[in-house]
């Protein structure tokens, strides 16, 4: 019954080719839009949701007066991450880095242009890198140390094992390659080819080593041992930045890192959208592309059915 149902709608598709093509086409064109937007909204939806405490971990915000108007990012002051990780309620773990920025590895006669981070050993506590080889309790502690993502070890190194080996960071400082992790995915807000210790950063730059809470140079993140402690570790927040440097008016607050990369945009220290408008258009799109072409692929069949009876 089954394969005779199977040929006559093979042989009314056949029978009518051009009905057929327009038909089936168009819901095919419909479906696979809205497929693609779906996919491009899951992605962005994903962003720095591949660590394991994503949802405890927390970037810390700026909040800067000046004409009357506040700007908010997230850039703090080099002692932001020991002072929240020794008086802030509920902090399992602190840590500050710079941002992703281009540095000159050396294997060799290989000369390559990387994404570089420095950061303290709580990096990698807060964000889990799968490691391949190395040790994650010991990373970022030793100075001259660096880590590798898989891709960018075997640029340098092909197919040798490149634990122990050295490599020459902007032409003056030789470090030992200590680990291999995953490389980052694309949807993380911090992606890099290797990860070196915020020591070495203090040592090259002579600057960075000052205590000065009007200085923000670097990115701080902040993990709590659980959610319940959100409320009253944001509001200890606020006035980090007077209780540690007379007259200066900024304040500080959490946000939450997975909300980082679709709600950045901020109005008067607050966080009213950013990204999220965007995906909130796809969506809406994805499903109007979707409805208008299932009535279109019924309405046309309907019309077949009526104009054969």
């Amino acid at each position: 019954m089954f394969k005779l149902n199977l040929k006559i709608a093979l042989r009314n598709l056949w029978k009518n080719k051009g009905f057929s093509l327009i038909n089936i086409g168009g819901l095919a064109i419909g479906l696979a839009s809205c497929m693609v937007l779906l996919i491009y909204v899951a992605y962005e939806w994903s962003y720095d949701k591949q660590f394991t405490n994503n949802d405890k971990t927390y970037v810390v915000y700026q909040n800067s007066v000046a004409n009357g108007k506040t700007f908010s990012w997230a850039w703090t002051p080099n002692v932001m991450a020991n002072e929240v990780q020794q008086k802030i309620t509920g902090v399992k773990y602190a840590s500050h880095s710079t941002y992703p920025n281009s540095k000159l590895i050396t294997v060799g006669d290989k000369k390559i242009n990387s994404k570089a981070v420095f950061a303290d050993p709580n990096f990698v506590k807060i964000f889990d890198y799968k490691f391949i080889k190395g040790n994650a309790q010991q990373v970022l502690k030793d100075l001259n140390t660096i880590i590798l993502t898989k891709s960018f070890a075997e640029k340098l190194f092909g197919t040798e094992d490149p634990i122990n080996k050295t490599v020459k960071l902007e032409n003056q400082d030789v470090l030992k390659v200590s680990a291999i992790i995953e490389d980052v995915p694309a949807n993380n807000s911090i992606v890099f080819e290797c990860l070196m210790p915020w020591d070495l950063f203090e040592k090259r730059e002579e600057w960075a080593r000052e205590v000065n809470w009007g200085n923000n140079m670097c990115l701080t993140i902040v993990q709590l041992k659980d959610n319940a402690f959100f409320s009253k570790a944001n509001a200890e927040m606020f006035g980090i930045y007077k209780r540690n440097q007379k007259g200066n008016t900024a304040e500080a607050l959490l946000h939450p890192l997975t909300e980082w990369h679709l709600y950045s945009d901020f109005e008067n220290g607050k966080s009213i959208g950013g990204k999220i408008d965007q995906i909130k258009i796809f969506l809406l799109l994805a499903f109007c592309i979707l409805l208008i072409a299932c009535v279109n692929f019924m309405n046309l069949s309907t019309a077949r059915s009526e104009g054969r009876a």
